[in-house]
Order: structure tokens, then C-alpha cells, then sequence
């Protein structure tokens, strides 16, 4: 499949992406292998770039995430892959990168955005778990009253931009 590169730079998928390549170069190098274990098929910048088009999509589930890939052939092209990785790949490389590059590249990305820096907002969202869930704590919520599982905390700037975020059970407030 052929691209022209007016084409390219219209997609805002592409703009994203090339912009998210300048800060993850910039932060890591092209780390593609750290430590001593066999190399990886996928780069960490490529499963970066399927977590943006999951949360750009409405993707919810990581099985649906491959489905949709494996139909979108231009952003495989973006992406760079020749083969979509399973959802059990996605799953741990994305448990993966959260512990090692997440939190540099979203303060990266905060510092790039330049934001009117007054806060505007800080808020503590409740967010529910399944039953099963043993490491969600029971907390109370104005929407949901006595709720089991998870709160995020969340303050924004001025331009409605995340400035800092925090994850904690549902009993802890910050």
C-alpha cells in the first residue's frame, strides 16, 4: 500500500506519532534492548503507539485492539509492524513500559505542551474494580456512595491538560 505524504501529514494519528518518536528519541535513545534477555520483536515505541490508538479509538479490550489493527493497514504503517502481536503480548509489555517509561514520557510531553500552569482543577474519581479484584479497597464516592476499587487522582491546568496524576485504592484520599 502506497501513502502519499500529503496523506500522511493530514492523519492526526501520524502528527501524534511523530511527535511522540522526537520525545521517546530524545529520553531513550533507540534503547530497543535492555538488559541481557532475548531481544524484542516489538519496540517499546511501537507498543506505545498501539496504547495511543487504543485510547484514541475507544478501545477497551486488548483482543479488540489486535482486531483493529490487523484491519487498519495505514496505521500499521505508522506504527511500523509487519504482524499485529497477540493480546497476551500487549498485556505485558504494556505492564512492562508502565514501570520503566510512562511516567518520563508523560512529563516529557507536559514540558513540550508548555501549559498555562495554574491549576484549574484537582480532582478524585472513583473508579470501580470487579469483585474478584483483591487489591481494591472499599472508599466512598458522591456519584457511587460505598463503592470497592480504585480512585485517580487528576490536576489539570488551565488548557485542560494533565499536569500530575496518581492512582490509589478507593479508601485513600490525597
Amino acid at each position: 500500500m502506497i501513502i502519499s505524504p500529503e496523506a500522511l501529514q493530514e492523519n492526526t494519528f501520524y502528527q501524534i506519532c511523530s511527535k511522540l518518536n522526537d520525545i521517546y528519541y530524545e529520553k531513550f535513545g533507540s534503547q530497543n534492548n535492555e538488559g541481557r534477555s532475548r531481544p524484542k520483536k516489538y519496540s517499546g515505541l511501537q507498543i506505545i503507539k498501539c496504547l495511543l490508538y487504543k485510547v484514541k479509538n475507544k478501545i477497551y479490550c486488548l483482543r479488540e485492539l489486535k482486531s483493529e489493527l490487523k484491519d487498519d493497514l495505514l496505521t500499521l504503517g505508522i506504527i511500523g509492524f509487519n504482524e499485529v502481536p497477540d493480546h497476551s503480548t500487549f498485556a505485558l509489555r504494556f505492564k512492562q513500559l508502565e514501570k520503566e517509561k510512562f511516567d518520563i514520557l508523560f512529563q516529557s510531553v507536559v514540558k513540550k505542551l508548555n501549559p498555562d500552569t495554574r491549576i484549574t482543577s484537582i480532582d478524585a474519581t472513583a473508579l470501580r474494580s470487579s469483585k474478584n479484584d483483591s487489591e481494591a479497597k472499599f472508599g466512598l464516592s458522591t456519584y457511587l456512595g460505598k463503592y470497592k476499587g480504585y480512585k485517580l487522582h487528576l490536576a489539570t491546568s488551565n488548557d485542560y491538560i494533565p499536569l500530575s496524576f496518581k492512582f490509589t485504592t478507593g479508601n485513600v484520599s490525597v
